[in-house]
């Protein structure tokens, strides 16, 4: 419940900076692998201060990357000179910035992804980008770019307007439920299908039933439900928030599940059947023959932080102990083992305390009974709850 940011951006006043004279020298490199071969630019860089700007690229063949490509050096001579700003230009300047490096991470991002689709077709892999949103920055340039790159979108969603604003409030205090859902109504209607709502459950609205029908008239037909998390870095579980789930809530979900099926059913014979994400994945683990579904994540799902943190699943960003690394420089993490080990096998819903939850083995819902995701949870002392069955 708590996603709210606010960010803050600073642009000195007086500042030396390193300027171009104009000066450089040029240099090419033939690239094998980690070796490079000096084949053009001989002039020597007598600069007193100096920096190398370079640009590499890869060859390529049907869409394969080969260790051999060029590498192009351009070094330049600088110098060191004062600038200083008004508050004025210093205001102006640092707006111009962010437009530079909104457009700059623009064209990064989609090649990336393009980069990203050639290694996965090169590998006959199927690719899914899937992003988990508040709902308040979906304007008509985002949607217009999600769905021209077949992104997979789950808005968080609370179930009705009352609901949805008890604990998803702007900074300043204001209510989100009217923006989001306009913002939802309209990615819906360009692509319903690939448009999902993720409802935090929390002891405010345990009426599973009430929430799908919700959501269902706001024009979603996939649903996901996700019992809220109150366990702070050390993952210990912090029952005194004001959202977190207790005994009787626990009583209450058992319950209503009965009620969320039936409303599913009654939907599957519409013209837009409703899919909710814990109805299925139990019924499709009793079709394989099992009594729990596995859970995918660190390998089938891995979840990226917007500050390019990587993490099993994206419902671990921010758990420290779970970062696996980063997009950018890779790194080791803090976590308790690699990726595959994060997405074991073993039936986590089969252990009671999951079970419960009807989350179809996911490690975020196991999460707070164990100190270590990769060992069942502690079975809870009271009867498990049958939502999955």
């Amino acid at each position: 419940a708590e996603v709210w940011y606010r960010s803050q951006v600073a642009l000195p006043l007086s500042v030396v900076q390193q300027a171009w004279t104009g000066a450089s020298v040029r240099r090419v490199y033939l690239r094998f692998g980690a070796w490079a071969l000096h084949v053009w630019g001989w002039k020597q860089a007598d600069y007193p201060r100096q920096v190398t700007v370079s640009d590499e690229r890869d060859l390529r063949v049907f869409g394969l990357r080969l260790p051999v490509g060029w590498q192009s050096d351009e070094i330049r001579e600088v110098e060191p000179r004062r600038f200083a700003l008004t508050e004025s230009a210093a205001r102006k300047e640092a707006l111009a910035v962010l437009e530079s490096l909104t457009r700059e991470g623009e064209q990064t991002r989609d090649r990336i992804i393009a980069q990203a689709r050639e290694e996965a077709q090169a590998r006959s892999l199927a690719l899914t980008l899937s992003i988990s949103t508040n709902g308040l920055r979906l304007d008509a340039e985002a949607r217009q770019f999600l769905l021209q790159q077949g992104f997979w979108v789950s808005i968080s969603m609370d179930g009705d307007r009352d609901t949805h604003d008890r604990f998803r409030r702007s900074p300043g205090g204001q209510p989100s439920f009217e923006r989001v859902a306009a913002n939802a109504r309209r990615l819906l209607e360009a692509a319903p299908d690939r448009v999902s709502a993720a409802t935090t459950v929390t002891r405010s609205n345990t009426d599973l039933a009430q929430i799908a029908r919700s959501l269902y008239e706001l024009g979603f037909t996939n649903v996901s439900l996700h019992p809220v998390n109150p366990a702070g870095p050390d993952f210990r579980a912090q029952p005194h928030r004001p959202y977190a789930l207790k005994e009787e809530d626990w009583r209450a979900l058992e319950e209503a599940f009965p009620r969320l099926a039936l409303f599913a059913l009654d939907c599957a014979g519409r013209d837009r059947p409703l899919r909710v994400h814990e109805l299925l994945a139990p019924i499709a683990a009793l079709e394989a023959g099992t009594r729990s579904a596995s859970c995918g994540a660190g390998r089938a799902i891995l979840g990226v932080s917007p500050g390019g943190d990587v993490y099993p699943c994206a419902r671990f960003i921010g758990l420290d102990r779970l970062r696996l690394g980063r997009v950018r420089g890779g790194g080791a993490g803090r976590g308790e083992g690699p990726a595959s080990a994060c997405g074991s096998r073993r039936r986590w819903a089969c252990s009671p305390a999951c079970r419960k939850t009807g989350a179809g083995g996911c490690l975020a819902s196991c999460r707070p009974g164990s100190r270590r995701v990769t060992s069942p949870p502690t079975p809870s002392p009271r009867r498990a709850g049958t939502a999955a069955s």
